[in-house]
């Protein structure tokens, strides 16, 4: 039996050692991977760099009178799923309603060296309509490639008759599966009917993208596309086939190579705070939990390797905050395995041997953290979901994370310690599990800790959040929330510079000059006989866009401190029309609600013998208190609302649930093991046998976010800052919320409830 466990735990080292080399690696040669690694990762344009292109709207004659703001709408939303369905959500698309052109902005792919942005650009604007057409064989025979297939005209469907079409794995090789409307059926059936081993051409406006020959008579709404696919080759036919038309050809005016805002430098801030996040976190497991503590580690390094993994092999661009999400995840995932070591630590106390201590600790914090991981991923469901494209990468960082930490703790973890326990330095060594050689005492964590009666002064932390909630009301009343360009709307001004400017500087020269807040960025576009031209790119936030004056005060600014052309044909002046961004303030508003009202749901059902409703309500008034503080804290500093802060306080809304979860897990299964005590005695007992997991949690997740915090201050990153700092303010009001309003809040409502159904006997 030893020998299983111990093989146990060789296995599970390996696979997770196996699994960091490909992450760092790769697998196969760099131009044909089989499987992708840290280096083939797809960064922002923050990081990286990108194309931002200007698409105005182009019609054929006779189409007179149409409605160009709702086109623009529509093509908006289908630019966005064309470039969701790449994997691409460090996008920017814009409409600008007073000029009737889309502004987008892509990043880069990684290893990029040949590439044309207009040509990537004009692809992306192409009307795209669909069309299955028949083929003619000119030239006698019955198999032509798809570049030499020219349309014919007879028109078999159209993208209208098509329902969906998905990439698959089957067989031992990848496939596209078709599936139709009923419209498209009995037209699409007699087609394979008539041109049976020949072919039926897809095309997209007059290019053939594909060209199946029909090797059978198709009579159902399902057809299946085969071929020598690659998976990318695939995934591309699938996504060309699924996305409908554009109601208007879109014509790039102009295209512009983006310099990356933040540059290499940024991305080695993030690196080296990640890599020192990671050491800290380790040493701090070790050092409290040693053996355990290691283990943890170990795992850890497992679970980074497979978000790397995902990134990289999804074509998944990373933005900064993205990475700022997997440094937090450093934090976050070790949660898991605290639970577990904090149980395990219970059971040695207990007087249990190790081998039983290491199952039951398994079995007990199994139900804690399945519940607390859920409402984390329904958190990063909701991200993505209707997050903006920042923030949808965010999303998918930390549902990987979220989810690859759950398999972690409850099997690499489990198997690595079940195979330790077997070795017999440390069968009879509790000391190497962080717990003193001492006789079992039941009541031993209790004696050793001073109490603080948590029920009895609740009233003290009731009065601290009134009183601090009045100082944030104080605040908005006298100084307002401030918006950034994202949810106000404004200006974006494209000016030509003689050589490179510092765009910090020119967005705090510009800032103090105008009051608005400014984000500023250099670029490169091409004039004539393609030669680079430098320009300075000022996103500026207002009600309304820059008058004519504000601009000319601008432009002298620019003048006075900056060798800039100021009458180069290449400037430009872009309206972001304020609807723009309240429709993302709306969205993100809704992110927020819908997250709460499904953790509300979800916590109800689950905490059932808790009254679930009053459980689930009191856990979303503390994480209202958590939003409410994170809030009132950007009102007090003047910081503006923008995307970031929005996936920030989607991030503490998941972070603050897991926590309330642990607690209302500790007092259902006290209830049931304490059915004479009071209600107040088990409420202060559960947070009592929770509160060094709630520290050792909140102090891991705040090394990795002052970490990056202090690495983001010292290179003068600005959206790193603004993230790392909410995060901090977000994880210890999510602490102080759990342990001293959420589960006092709900003895006070249960106790109300008593009371009044004493009254009524």
């Amino acid at each position: 039996m030893n020998d299983k466990r111990i093989m146990k735990f060789y296995i599970s080292f390996l696979v997770i050692l196996a699994i960091c080399i490909v992450a760092y690696t790769g697998l196969g040669p760099e131009n044909v991977r089989i499987i992708k690694g840290v280096n083939d990762i797809r960064t922002g344009i923050d990081i990286r760099g990108g194309i931002s292109a200007i698409l105005e709207p182009e019609y054929p004659e006779g189409t007179e009178g149409r409605d160009i703001d709702a086109d623009l709408s529509v093509s908006k939303d289908i630019i966005e799923k064309r470039l969701d369905a790449k994997g691409i959500y460090d996008k920017s698309i814009n409409i600008d309603y007073t000029n009737k052109r889309l502004v987008i902005d892509i990043p880069w792919a990684a290893n990029e060296t040949e590439f044309n942005p207009r040509e990537a650009i004009k692809e992306l604007g192409s009307v795209g309509r669909l069309t299955f057409q028949e083929v003619d064989y000119d030239n006698g025979g019955y198999y032509k490639k798809p570049d030499e297939i020219k349309p014919s005209g007879r028109i078999v469907i159209t993208g209208e008759d098509v329902k969906t079409a998905q990439a698959v794995y089957a067989d031992g090789k990848h496939m596209v599966i078709l599936q139709l409307k009923p419209s498209g059926v009995e037209a699409f059936s007699k087609a394979t009917r008539d041109n049976l081993g020949k072919q039926i051409a897809i095309f997209i406006d007059e290019e053939c993208i594909s060209a199946p020959v029909v090797d059978e008579y198709i009579t159902s709404n399902e057809a299946t596309i085969t071929g020598s696919f690659t998976f990318e080759e695939a995934k591309d036919l699938a996504d060309k086939i699924r996305f409908g038309a554009l109601p208007a050809k879109l014509v790039p005016v102009k295209v512009d190579a983006i310099s990356a805002q933040l540059g290499q430098g940024a991305l080695e801030v993030a690196i080296k705070a990640g890599i020192i996040s990671f050491i800290l976190v380790c040493a701090y497991m070790i050092l409290y939990y040693r053996l355990p503590g290691i283990v943890a580690s170990v795992a850890l390094s497992g679970l980074i390797a497979l978000q790397i993994l995902v990134l990289s092999n999804f074509n998944i661009s990373v933005t900064l905050p993205g990475i700022g999400g997997i440094i937090l995840s450093i934090g976050m995932s070790i949660d898991g395995n605290i639970v577990i070591f904090e149980r395990i630590k219970e059971e040695l106390r207990g007087g249990k041997t190790l081998r039983s201590a290491i199952d039951t600790g398994f079995k007990r914090a199994f139900v804690a953290i399945l519940d607390s991981n859920v409402t984390t991923i329904i958190t990063a469901i909701i991200l993505y979901a209707l997050g903006s494209s920042s923030v949808k990468g965010f999303g998918v960082t930390l549902f990987f994370g979220t989810l690859f930490s759950f398999f972690s703790a409850i099997t690499a973890s489990k198997m690595m310690l079940q195979g330790i326990s077997a070795f017999g330095f440390a069968r009879n060594n509790k000391w190497l599990f962080g717990v003193k050689e001492t006789a079992p005492d039941e009541n031993a964590e209790a004696k050793d800790r001073k109490r603080y009666d948590f029920v009895k002064n609740r009233r003290y932390a009731f009065a601290f959040s009134l009183l601090l909630f009045v100082f944030f009301g104080i605040m908005l009343a006298i100084k307002g929330a401030t918006l950034d360009v994202y949810f106000k709307g404004g200006s974006r001004l494209m000016i030509e510079t003689v050589e490179e400017v510092d765009p910090n500087r020119a967005a705090d020269l510009i800032r103090a000059e105008t009051g608005r807040e400014v984000n500023a960025s250099v670029m490169e576009t091409y004039g004539g006989e393609n030669e680079k031209i430098r320009m300075l790119r000022l996103d500026i936030t207002g009600d309304e866009p820059l008058t004519e004056e504000e601009e000319a005060k601008v432009k002298e600014v620019l003048a006075v401190n900056f060798k800039v052309i100021l009458n180069s044909p290449n400037n430009e002046n872009v309206n972001i029309t304020p609807s723009v961004g309240t429709e993302a303030l709306i969205m993100s508003v809704l992110a927020v609600g819908l997250s709460a009202l499904l953790i509300m749901l979800y916590v109800t059902w689950r905490f059932s013998i808790l009254s679930g409703f009053s459980a689930a309500v009191c856990a979303i008034l503390a994480l209202l208190h958590d939003v409410g503080v994170m809030f009132g804290v950007y009102i007090a500093f003047g910081l503006p609302l923008n995307d970031i802060f929005i996936a920030a306080v989607l991030t503490i809304i998941g972070y603050s649930i897991n926590d309330t979860v642990i607690i209302y897990d500790r007092i259902r299964e006290n209830a049931r093991m304490m059915q004479k005590a009071d209600l107040g005695s088990i409420v202060n007992l559960s947070i009592h046998q929770s509160i060094s997991r709630s520290i050792n949690n909140m102090i891991t997740t705040l090394i990795c976010i002052v970490v990056l915090l202090i690495f983001s201050v010292t290179s003068n990153i600005n959206s790193l800052i603004n993230f790392s700092f909410s995060l901090l303010i977000g994880t210890v009001t999510g602490v102080y919320s759990t342990v001293f309003i959420a589960s006092p809040l709900w003895l006070m409502w249960k106790e109300r409830k008593q009371r009044k159904m004493l009254k009524q006997a």
